[in-house]
C-alpha cells in the first residue's frame, strides 16, 4: 500500500477501533443514562470511522471483483448483527448484567483491531509484523 492508502487504512480504521472500543467499554461502566448516552455516541462516530476504509479495502483486494467481495464483507455484518440481536438478551438472561454484552463488544473491536493490521493489499505482501513496524514507524516520524 502507498502511504496514502497506509494512512487511511490504518490511521481512520485504527482510530475508529479505538474509539469504538472506547466507548462500548463506558457505556458498561456508567451509571447515568446522559453517561451511557455519551458513551454509545463516541463508540458509534468511531464505528463510523471504520466505515470508509472497509470499503476501499473491499475494492483494494477485489479489482474487477470488488462488488462481490463488498457483497460478503456486508452479508458477514447482517450475520454479526443478528448474532448480535440475539446475544444481548441471552447474555442479560444468563449473566443477570448488561454489562457482559458490552464489554464482549469491546473485546470484539479489539479482535478487530487485530485482523485489520493482519489483512494485506494486493499490493502490499508484507507480513502482519513488518506492517505494525510500518505503522509505529509512521508514528514516530509524524510525531
Amino acid at each position: 500500500m502507498g502511504e496514502v492508502t497506509t494512512a487511511i487504512f490504518f490511521g481512520n480504521a485504527g482510530k475508529g477501533f479505538f474509539l469504538a472500543v472506547s466507548g462500548i467499554y463506558a457505556a458498561a461502566i456508567v451509571h447515568s443514562p446522559e453517561a451511557a448516552v455519551a458513551a454509545f455516541a463516541i463508540a458509534m462516530f468511531g464505528v463510523e470511522m471504520t466505515i470508509s476504509p472497509s470499503w476501499a479495502y473491499c475494492v483494494d483486494i477485489g479489482r474487477k471483483n470488488s462488488g462481490s467481495v463488498s457483497a460478503a464483507m456486508n452479508m458477514a455484518g447482517s450475520f454479526g448483527a443478528l448474532a448480535s440481536a440475539n446475544a444481548f438478551p441471552w447474555l442479560h438472561r444468563w449473566t443477570g448484567e448488561f454489562g457482559t454484552y458490552f464489554r464482549i463488544a469491546a473485546a470484539l473491536n479489539i479482535l478487530a483491531i487485530a485482523c485489520w493490521v493482519g489483512m494485506s493489499s494486493l499490493a502490499n505482501h508484507a507480513s502482519p509484523t513488518q506492517r505494525w513496524l510500518q505503522v509505529l514507524n509512521n508514528r514516530s516520524t509524524t510525531d
